[in-house]
């Protein structure tokens, strides 16, 4: 006889994230501080030099007649690293820009296409795009501070919503 206790975990996790007091915020369960770039309602995405990443963004559980806009910035070296013609996540020092040629980054979608050099001897190159949303980049700052790109080069998956 099997026994299954899934729905019951999953019944026990959806009440221990909401909150009358919250119910907005609360299934944004563990990371509630931070946001993809669609959630923050980022706009004016774009890349400079080949690599410093650029958005407006803003605090999606704000109003949106009082929404303000933050400008932050992420230097996309630090979290890129270019791999036989492919980009691949790194938590440092990446150095991607120096053999990838990016394509302006998709307004709609927030993906980033960079053909990337696969080296001397495999030659050539590889298309890579990279979809910027399904990383949680941003972080609220305390007390109305505004949002800014976190530090650890896109650490943290989206998560789901309850």
């Amino acid at each position: 006889m099997k026994v299954s206790v899934a729905p019951t975990l999953a019944s026990l996790l959806l009440l221990s994230c909401v909150s009358a007091d919250d119910i907005p915020q609360a299934c944004f369960y563990p990371y509630r501080d931070y946001q993809s770039l669609s959630d923050a309602k980022c706009k004016d995405v774009f890349l400079e030099d080949n690599h410093i990443l650029h958005a407006n963004c803003s605090n999606q559980f704000i109003e949106e007649s009082q929404r303000t806009y933050t400008e932050t910035t992420i230097d996309l070296n630090n979290c890129y690293a270019n791999y036989q013609g492919h980009m691949t996540h790194v938590k440092k020092n990446g150095g991607f820009n120096s053999t990838c040629a990016c394509e302006p980054i998709n307004p709609e979608t927030f993906e980033l296409t960079c053909s990337c050099y696969r080296g001397k001897c495999l030659k050539g190159v590889v298309t890579n795009t990279i979809k910027l949303d399904d990383w949680q980049v941003l972080q609220l700052l305390p007390e109305g501070g505004g949002i800014q790109f976190i530090t650890e080069c896109f650490d943290l998956r989206r998560i789901e919503r309850c």
